[in-house]
């Protein structure tokens, strides 16, 4: 996003009218203008309360919350998806390594999303598994995964799961992320 971009709509016009009101908060009062301080007051609170939603709608196109949203980690490209959950481990401050190699007992190499090393525990966020062109690599993945089930100790996470009214939603991600390494931290012990 460019600086210019900020201003753009009606965005440069409630900035004006901010202006204007703030000018008008802060002169004297004069003969002509009866009350300034508060009109003032009045006409930049308006102004503020009708810049909210520009400023929210250029804040997520920038942050990245719109589906169309692609993070570079190196060279690959992260998903709406997997980008949630990237940010959910930050946030939580769970360590890990985004798309550690594993090698399988048939020697092919899988990279799954992210390993995490404080758990010994890979986790695949499979967010294109409902999109047609991706099935053909999901079930090969899935199956290997599946023939390895063993050996590895994988957490899958589909976006349906955390996804609330069209948004992912960080407390139903937290609860499906925990209640899953929890059954695997439970499945070692026995």
């Amino acid at each position: 996003m460019k600086f210019k971009d900020l201003f753009c709509g009606k965005l440069k016009y409630y900035l004006l009218l901010l202006f204007v009101g703030i000018i008008l908060f802060f002169t004297k009062n004069y003969n002509f203008i009866v009350r300034s301080r508060e009109l003032g007051l009045v006409i930049s609170l308006v102004a503020l309360f009708l810049m909210i939603t520009p400023i929210k709608r250029i804040y997520w196109e920038w942050v990245g919350e719109k589906n169309s949203f692609v993070f570079k980690k190196g060279n690959k490209e992260l998903s709406t998806p997997e980008k949630f959950v990237s940010d959910y481990f930050r946030r939580k401050k769970i360590k890990f390594i985004f798309e550690k190699p594993l090698k399988l007992s048939s020697g092919e190499v899988l990279k799954p999303d992210f390993y995490l090393p404080e758990f010994d525990v890979y986790v695949e966020v499979w967010g294109g598994y409902n999109n047609p062109k991706y099935y053909p690599k999901y079930w090969h993945r899935k199956k290997l995964y599946d023939e390895n089930k063993d050996l590895i100790d994988l957490i899958s996470l589909y976006p349906k799961e955390y996804n609330k009214n069209g948004r992912f939603n960080r407390d139903k991600l937290d609860w499906i992320f925990t209640s899953k390494l929890l059954e695997l931290l439970k499945k070692r012990i026995r």
